[in-house]
């Protein structure tokens, strides 16, 4: 494949990623204007965004077979039109549940760009280029997040909250037009789509019986859950709690996005030196830095910037190392199938995450305690599973032995 093509489709896909992401925290540093205007309980705002965490990774289960089947670029294309009817729709909307049903859509067509971020990287890349890759993707998938905010403040003080789901809409309409004109095929293993329904459900439950698969999926699971809870409820902690306008928000907001950034990059450098599991170690050891030292400053009744954001950083530092490193070790035997394996991937953790944000959504945000829980339940449980994935390959590997 010509290197210009080559980097065409990277681009394509890194855009389409980016969206996704921006599209999840754009609003942030509007959620108390939300609030206010459609007369909910700032809480209950992060319903908007466990809508759409939902529907975004709900919908991949059904674009990877789909990308596997008809190909990677005629389903793009539909999530992308999806997508934009849905910002058309909250940019009107009129109501919280008119905003919700088009958060719905907006997740729903969008889930495209989860699977495919996954999947069109397992079309070109095996091996230690795809753990590479992961990471450098890893990145892109961080920056929509880090840029998000700031752009929604402005958008917020100068022209309403309203402003964030019609750049979205024009987002997705540009997004639309791009993929059209330059976007190659790049699934070189269609399937015919008969008995669809039995070749999917066949495929999810040899994906899924993996234990390579399960193990890094658990951990791409929590580990996801942990950044999105903090997207959602640190619009709250900073607007609603500690005062500071959208704009203030929004800079607070992105301050231990870089950590993640940092993270990926750590990974991808050390991927040349260290095993997987390494990696997976180092990373869970600065999960458990973060959300330790969040809930143990918290107890000493400490409640500023400082205190949310030094052990965010640590904790989204750790979540760099490991969400590249568990995507590839989930991805790496699946090169026929990669559609499915992405679709799960993405679609297991996302949906996962929405769950938790909504189980945050029903606890009152007085200060960072029940944030930092939840950062630290969710690392102990990543910790758990890395454990008893390991003791059952030591296990195996002996048995072998002895045979």
């Amino acid at each position: 494949m010509p290197n210009i093509k080559l980097i065409t489709i990277l681009f394509l896909v890194a855009g389409l990623a980016a969206v996704g992401q921006i599209a999840n925290t754009i609003f942030v540093p509007g959620m108390k204007m939300i609030a206010d205007e459609l007369l909910v309980r700032p809480e209950q705002v992060q319903a908007v965004m466990a809508l759409y965490v939902l529907t975004y990774g709900g919908s991949q289960f059904i674009y990877g077979p789909l990308s596997d089947w008809f190909g990677r670029r005629p389903v793009i294309m539909v999530g992308l039109i999806i997508f934009s009817l849905g910002s058309g729709i909250a940019t009107f909307a009129s109501s919280f549940s008119m905003l919700l049903t088009g958060n719905f859509i907006q997740g729903l067509g969008m889930g495209v760009g989860g699977v495919m971020c996954r999947t069109v990287m397992r079309d070109l890349y095996t091996g230690r280029q795809l753990h590479t890759a992961s990471s450098y993707m890893s990145i892109t998938l961080i920056l929509g997040p880090i840029l998000a905010p700031l752009l929604g403040g402005v958008l917020c003080l100068v022209w309403g909250w309203r402003a964030n789901f019609a750049f979205l809409l024009v987002l997705g309409l540009a997004m639309t037009l791009f993929d059209y004109f330059y976007f190659p095929e790049t699934n070189a293993h269609r399937k015919s789509p008969e008995t669809h329904l039995r070749h999917a459900w066949q495929g999810y439950k040899t994906i899924l019986q993996n234990t390579q698969f399960q193990g890094n999926i658990a951990c791409l699971l929590v580990t996801f859950s942990g950044v999105a809870i903090f997207e959602a409820v640190g619009g709250i902690l900073f607007g609603d709690v500690l005062n500071f306008n959208p704009i203030m928000v929004s800079l607070l907001f992105i301050v231990p996005l870089p950590g993640f950034v940092l993270g990926s990059y750590v990974a991808a450098r050390l991927n040349h030196t260290w095993s997987l599991n390494q990696l997976m170690q180092l990373g869970i050891l600065f999960l458990g830095i973060g959300s330790s030292s969040m809930l143990f400053l918290g107890f000493l009744g400490y409640l500023n910037i400082w205190v949310i954001l030094i052990p965010t950083m640590f904790y989204f530092f750790g979540g760099g190392i490991l969400f590249p490193t568990a995507t590839a070790g989930a991805l790496e035997p699946f090169g026929c199938s990669a559609g499915k394996a992405g679709a799960l991937l993405g679609g297991i953790q996302n949906v996962g995450a929405g769950l938790c944000i909504l189980v945050s959504a029903a606890i009152p945000q007085e200060d960072q305690i029940p944030l930092a829980v939840i950062l630290s339940v969710l690392t102990m449980i990543v910790a758990s599973t890395f454990f008893l994935i390991q003791r059952h390959a030591h296990k195996l590997a002996r048995c072998s032995a002895a045979a």
